[in-house]
């Protein structure tokens, strides 16, 4: 099987270290991406589109067909990527993923919270491209990070400082989301939606609704929303069945 992984907010291909190393193991081919803009000193302005046309040209690049992984808000930009690529897909996966209607924006799929920040990083004028700071306990499940004094985050682990401590762009958040065909009838019996037990950034009635986008239903892991740290043993077994 080959897999082309896709990490969600404030993250980086790093995220995936321990699941390529897994899959890779058991005798699969694995490839992550990072998508544009992750901590990009550069201050590069970076579009929805720009997430879709990285996705899109990578599943391009072979002739093989792909198992795509789509983490969090990649749910939003992998769909539209598959969308133009359909003949390139094994099966769509969802991990505990957004999953968009045609015509919507990701901004109207966030909570309260997040669209406040967004709003504030789009508002600002020395942070109109990014997000400042650590992420919020309610996103990452990372409680232990809002307890952190700044001297001690910078002791942290340095894996959590490259995956998760990335600056994030605001205005991918704001594209419209349109599909180049009927995708859900296009991929019918080729989608799956994988959500963690313990997952507090998708819960329950939002995994659900999203997966009923998709036309299937939830399938639950043990672990939380970062199940590629969590349970990447549990993970690899539902990406490889």
């Amino acid at each position: 099987m080959h897999f082309l992984l896709v990490h969600g907010a404030f993250q980086k291909a790093d995220v995936w270290s321990q699941v390529i190393g897994l899959l890779e193991g058991n005798g699969h081919y694995a490839e992550a991406i990072s998508l544009p803009g992750r901590g990009d000193p550069s201050g590069v302005v970076v579009y929805l589109q720009d997430y879709v046309e990285v996705i899109r040209k990578t599943l391009q690049s072979s002739n093989r067909k792909w198992r795509l992984v789509c983490h969090s808000f990649a749910g939003i930009h992998g769909a539209i990527a598959v969308s133009e690529s359909v003949e390139k897909i094994e099966r769509l996966i969802f991990l505990a993923a957004n999953v968009a209607k045609e015509g919507e924006t990701t901004y109207s799929l966030l909570d309260e919270s997040f669209q406040a920040q967004l709003r504030q990083a789009v508002q600002s004028a020395t942070g109109l491209l990014e997000f400042p700071g650590k992420p919020t306990n309610h996103l990452f499940n990372c409680s232990q990070y809002d307890q952190l004094s700044e001297e001690a985050m910078k002791d942290e682990d340095e894996r959590i400082k490259k995956e998760v401590l990335c600056s994030e762009p605001a205005l991918p958040y704001y594209g419209v989301v349109r599909y180049k065909t009927d995708l859900w009838s296009c991929l019918e019996g080729r989608v799956k939606y994988y959500c963690g037990t313990e997952d507090r950034a998708i819960n329950e009635c939002q995994a659900a609704r999203y997966a009923e986008r998709a036309g299937v239903s939830p399938t639950w892991i043990e672990g939380n929303h970062q199940l590629m740290h969590s349970n990447p043993f549990g993970l690899v077994t539902a990406l490889t069945s």
